[in-house]
């Protein structure tokens, strides 16, 4: 799934597996000159199953300081 789309380049989250652990991706994509889209490999992070309510608790804060801002 991707959530930020630009001209050229989107971020996509995706579950993904390593060694029977899976664990959430989120990387950025990128448009070559052809028009296909291909993983940026600096630009990307891997998230543990157990990392995501953690996670999940940082990104609810970041939400509502950004909206007292608003």
């Amino acid at each position: 799934e991707a959530i930020r789309r630009a001209e050229d380049q989107e971020l996509r989250i995706s579950w993904a597996e390593y060694e029977g652990h899976p664990f959430l991706l989120l990387r950025l994509w990128k448009r070559d000159g052809e028009g296909g889209w291909w993983p940026d490999k600096a630009r990307g992070l891997t998230i543990k199953v157990r990392e995501l309510p953690d996670l999940a608790e940082a990104v609810a804060g970041a939400l509502e300081r950004a909206e007292a801002r608003r």
